[in-house]
């Protein structure tokens, strides 16, 4: 019995250890592509049924955003702490997909007047057929340039 008990508790040990590794190893891809663009948080649902990209100066927005996320989330995910004296959040929702696909902001030119960020999605889990509406939010040094986004 007790080996039986060491067996399982070793399964689900190697489990979560395996799964945390994936987890982190997603995270440092998107944060070593752009030095200035830093990734915070995302998640496969945002409720957004189209794509779209927000950008957001104020705290007041970030928590709109994250209250709409959290309705059917119990307990919600927290509004992580930005400092919008000297950031900027970037918020891309990929839209409706198939599978878990984190959506990715990269740097594609900076420019004297503007910035402007390109967009592709990560797909980190091909097989699953789960219908998902993927999120990921980035801040970026707030600075006087206009930041656009081009698809």
């Amino acid at each position: 019995m007790k080996k039986i008990a060491f067996v399982l508790s070793l399964f689900f040990a190697t489990c979560t250890a395996q799964k945390t590794k994936v987890d982190s190893t997603k995270i440092n891809v998107l944060q070593n592509n752009n030095p200035n663009l830093s990734f915070v948080a995302g998640d496969a649902y945002s409720g957004r049924e189209e794509a779209e990209t927000l950008i957001i100066r104020d705290r007041k927005s970030l928590q709109k955003f994250y209250s709409y996320i959290n309705r059917t989330r119990k307990p919600g995910m927290t509004v992580p702490n930005i400092d919008f004296s000297n950031e900027v959040a970037i918020i891309r929702c990929s839209g409706v997909s198939e599978g878990e696909t984190l959506p990715e902001l990269y740097v594609r030119d900076i420019k004297s007047d503007s910035i402007i960020l390109g967009v592709k999605d990560i797909d980190t889990k091909s097989s699953s057929d789960a219908i998902t509406t993927p999120f990921a939010l980035y801040k970026l040094p707030d600075t006087e340039r206009v930041v656009a986004i081009k698809e």
